[in-house]
């Protein structure tokens, strides 16, 4: 029984619910590969495999390492595996990095500009839970990068080059997705895990979603022929989970649950 309960801690740790964020690899796979075939499908699964199931499953874990004196300050944060403490600071160090090897193996068997981007990915998420989160604004940035990243690695696999113009879109929306997610932590009862709240409004943070938008939409405009199906449905993201759902009576505690828990 008790075996079985620290297995269910480290599998908390995976953090499935942000495995969502994968469809960004497998719609830049789509839009530039010429094929969609089963050789295709099996390099996506390896990639899922390698990328969420080990390296940001090792990048989730020293995140939770780094902020765990924040979220035992949380209601909610409290109860993840490391800062309640049923998974010691030592075993979860242990386990990030042997979750951070395997993927880059893994990332090296996919070929060498998979695993540079791996290693960007690493470099990235570093750069933002050491450095780039305590800096007001420039951790919107940090905490965004990554989903572009994501789309270039997901074109990478089907041996071609996203647009910077289309690059440039999956930043806005990124960018507008993180500064919901933070009017969302400003409005909890409890918001005094993210220390970088202090710094911002409720007013400035629905500004730059308004700015962001409206960036969005001057770039579709701009490069709307040459890739109308992308920034179609970038535009329809932006206006449904940025806009719509989280502020949804009805739907809004899904995306409360994902990002207070």
């Amino acid at each position: 029984k008790n075996k079985y309960f620290m297995i269910r801690e480290y599998i908390k740790l995976i953090k499935f619910r942000y495995h969502l964020s994968f469809v960004s690899v497998i719609l830049g796979a789509l839009f530039f590969g010429k094929t969609f075939d089963f050789t295709l499908i099996i390099s996506l699964a390896f990639v899922y495999i390698s990328l969420n199931l080990f390296l940001y499953t090792g990048l989730y874990t020293l995140n939770d390492i780094f902020d765990r004196k924040a979220d035992m300050l949380h209601p909610q944060k409290k109860n993840r595996p490391i800062a309640s403490g049923r998974i010691s600071l030592g075993n979860g160090l242990v386990f990030a990095f042997a979750c951070l090897f395997s993927g880059l193996i893994f990332g090296f068997y996919l070929g060498r500009q998979i695993f540079y981007i791996y290693l960007l990915f690493i470099i990235l998420n570093l750069f933002y839970s050491l450095i780039a989160k305590k800096i007001p604004y420039l951790e919107l940035l940090g905490n965004s990068l990554t989903h572009v990243l994501r789309f270039y690695l997901g074109a990478a696999l089907v041996a071609s080059v996203a647009p910077t113009q289309v690059l440039i879109g999956i930043l806005l929306i990124a960018l507008g997705t993180s500064v919901e997610r933070r009017i969302v932590e400003m409005k909890s009862e409890h918001n005094n895990s993210r220390k970088v709240l202090r710094y911002y409004t409720l007013n400035k943070l629905y500004f730059l979603e308004a700015l962001f938008f409206a960036g969005l939409i001057i770039l579709a405009t701009a490069d709307f022929v040459n890739n109308s199906l992308i920034y179609t449905l970038l535009t329809l993201y932006f206006l449904i989970f940025v806009f719509f759902i989280n502020r949804s009576k009805k739907f809004g505690f899904i995306f409360k649950k994902i990002w207070l828990k």
